[in-house]
């Protein structure tokens, strides 16, 4: 399979790239697993721009470089990646995956709701979050209900749970409820 998988990607199968990239990355050949998702970045594939970032942002075969991180996953934002997208939202909301990077809510948001409107289900949680707190949008909880029932119906566990307990304590309110849900998933000011 990795002759097939290195003829196709020599001549320039992208998917074979990033397949190769991944194998690479598993093998702990990060010298490899960097060359082909670089190879497969030039044609500006989304999934190998995330690769890359992640890699930066975590010092995996590279000197870890937060700012070249960030710069590869945005790009991978901006080429359609709803991981990347969630990824971003989610370090600019302030948790950091080790990245020093200075918290931004309307940023945060911004991606996450591009995720969301992709499907990712842990963004369309985290997008009715924001929406109950007013970090980074305005506060709306008929927005945040919508998501988070988004959520849920993809069967995000956080979210079915947060459904649950709207449910089972309907004297309680929302806010409160989202609250603690904020608090525990580190949506952070």
């Amino acid at each position: 399979a990795e002759k097939y998988l290195l003829t196709a990607a020599k001549s320039g199968n992208v998917e074979s790239q990033l397949t190769l990239a991944y194998l690479y990355r598993e093998l702990d050949d990060y010298n490899q697993a960097l060359y082909w998702a670089r190879k497969a970045a030039q044609t500006n594939n989304a999934d190998s721009h995330e690769f890359i970032g992640m890699a930066y942002l975590y010092g995996v075969g590279v000197m870890q470089d937060t700012e070249e991180g960030m710069k590869w996953l945005e790009s991978a934002a901006e080429y359609g990646s709803a991981s990347a997208q969630f990824t971003l939202g989610d370090i600019l909301m302030g948790n950091d995956y080790g990245a020093n990077v200075e918290v931004d809510p309307e940023r945060s948001f911004k991606y996450l709701m591009m995720a969301a409107q992709q499907e990712h289900a842990e963004a369309m949680f985290c997008v009715g979050l924001c929406y109950s707190s007013g970090k980074g949008t305005p506060k709306d909880n008929d927005a945040s209900m919508e998501w988070i029932r988004k959520a849920a119906d993809k069967e995000y566990p956080n979210a079915q749970l947060f459904i649950d307990e709207v449910n089972n304590a309907p004297t309680a309110s929302i806010n409160n409820i989202a609250e603690t849900q904020t608090q525990t998933f580190e949506i952070t000011d």
